[in-house]
């Protein structure tokens, strides 16, 4: 038989396999236990390229002749040449299919073409098919692995970098409670999306990290094994540093000021997360908020309130190296200072969609504060800050925050798996649009050289918490002031009015006796 009849039949043949309707459900392959998904072993019919409806003819495809693998082996002396070739012409039957089944490709509103399912559907089988039939580590294909990682693939693609798609396995871990307390190593990390780097941000005073080496700044290259990059970080802190109690585990970063990659040997232990760390200096209350999360409004307002019981006439909120957290945990503190009615934050979303909210716990702060802020303050934090600013309440101290002004959404699918993206971007009380700008300090102050943000600074030797006693008790100097001036204005006021009222009693008694 001439070779290129040979060519010409397998050409013919494979495109013809190609067409045939993927959605019957495939047959196991014999012996080796896993799902077939190959174009060969579905049920033999074709399909109405519209509809996708069986063709009424009742004619079925010939079936490959058993003899052409042996006819190919015999004339592989061209076959650099007929491999260009057969992919070439499976290419154009391929584009031939395209046109079949997606002449009108739909549209969003915004007139950009949306993804064509059937488009998708019809080439993820014809990849299928070729995997299937050609590659030629067949154990190494595992079918929910694959249907996995279609979907892992489809949401990297909206580029945002705080999206993500989780299996079931993957959303049950992350959705396990903690009580406030799990096992892991005391580092708080975020990624940079703008380098897609694991960063420390702060360190749990004596915890594991910290004990063995692990500085604020250094950046996560590997955990074990497993490198970082492109990991989601709900799930690299699921599955690679939380773990059982007593377990070690090997930390490697970059810390860039010595230009090398360090490992790091610990253990897993048993953290306690506190996100509140409350004391007095004098007559100024400190608060230390580590980050916002289910069990930060009520400690933040146990820590107010024991403050100001304890004679506290000033307030300065630590929020340096605060990632942020829930935007529902942050609200209530915000409402516990701003006052009633007042506006603390608005979200808009796709298109119109916006939402406020507004205080309504009728509590109202006055005292004097200052917020402690650097570039380590992200996300609900900023809004935290934001909103003190923009209401006067408190002044910024520290250097420019962080610039994540944007908020995610978590939509379960229905069979466990979960997906992950952007929904709203929000804006302070006077429309401050903190996402990728940040928040500019009132009174700005870089951190003294040699101090290390993130780290345990002692009191005497933290010149940003030292320029925030300074600002406060300027600021409550300045409100005694004015509130003295008020004072004397309406004792003025009062002695006037008190002044003139027998002048106008005795003006009054004259001119009923001159009528």
């Amino acid at each position: 038989m001439p070779a290129d009849f040979v060519f010409f039949k397998i050409v013919q043949d494979r495109e013809r396999r190609a067409r045939y309707n993927t959605e019957k459900t495939c047959r196991d392959q014999p012996g080796d236990g896993k799902e077939d998904t190959s174009l060969e072993h579905l049920e033999d019919r074709n399909t109405d390229p519209v509809t996708g409806e069986p063709e009424t003819s009742g004619k079925k495809p010939k079936k490959k002749h058993p003899v052409i693998r042996g006819i190919v082996i015999g004339v592989c002396g061209t076959l650099c040449v007929l491999t260009a070739a057969v992919g070439i012409f499976l290419y154009n039957g391929y584009r031939r299919m395209q046109e079949q089944y997606s002449q009108i490709a739909p549209t969003k509103d915004d007139g950009k073409e949306a993804l064509n399912l059937d488009r998708v559907k019809e080439k993820v089988a014809l990849l299928n098919y070729f995997v299937n039939k050609q590659f030629l580590f067949q154990e190494n294909i595992d079918a929910q692995t694959q249907e996995n990682y279609l979907y892992y693939g489809y949401v990297a693609s909206l580029g945002d970098p705080y999206a993500s798609y989780y299996s079931a396995n993957d959303f049950r871990k992350l959705m396990e409670h903690q009580d406030g307390v799990f096992i892991g190593i005391g580092a708080t990390v975020q990624t940079n999306p703008s380098t897609g780097n694991v960063e420390v941000v702060s360190l749990t005073p004596g915890g594991p990290a910290e004990r063995n080496g692990m500085l604020p700044g250094d950046i996560f290259y590997k955990v074990d094994d497993q490198y970082v990059t492109g990991k989601d970080l709900d799930l690299l802190i699921a599955e690679n540093i939380r773990g059982k109690e007593g377990t070690p585990l090997t930390v490697t970063v970059y810390r860039s000021s010595e230009k090398k990659y360090i490992p790091l040997e610990m253990t897993r232990e048993k953290i306690v997360k506190e996100t509140i760390k409350a004391s007095m200096k004098d007559d100024i209350g400190l608060i230390r908020l580590t980050e916002f999360d289910e069990v930060t409004p009520e400690q933040f307002k146990n820590a107010a309130d024991k403050l100001l019981g304890q004679g506290a006439k000033k307030l300065i909120i630590d929020l340096r190296n605060n990632p942020g957290g829930s935007l529902t945990a942050v609200l209530p503190c915000m409402d516990y200072i701003l006052p009633d009615g007042g506006l603390m934050l608005k979200f808009k979303g796709l298109g119109d969609e916006h939402e406020e909210f507004k205080c309504e716990d009728g509590h109202e702060l006055s005292v004097p504060m200052a917020v402690l802020v650097n570039e380590n303050t992200a996300s609900a934090a900023e809004a935290f800050s934001g909103a003190m600013q923009d209401y006067g309440k408190a002044v910024l101290v520290g250097t420019k925050t962080f610039g994540k002004g944007i908020v995610q959404s978590t939509f379960p699918l229905g069979d466990g798996s979960a997906v992950k993206f952007t929904t709203q971007r929000y804006y302070t009380p006077k429309d401050q649009d903190i996402h990728g700008n940040g928040l500019m300090p009132d009174v700005e102050c870089e951190l003294a050289e040699g101090l290390i943000a993130g780290t345990q600074i002692p009191e005497d030797q933290d010149n940003q918490l030292q320029k925030a006693v300074e600002v406060v008790n300027q600021k409550a100097a300045a409100q005694a002031m004015q509130e003295s001036a008020a004072e004397a204005s309406a004792v003025q006021t009062a002695e006037a009015q008190t002044e003139a009222e027998p002048e106008s009693e005795t003006g009054a008694t004259q001119t009923t006796a001159a009528n």
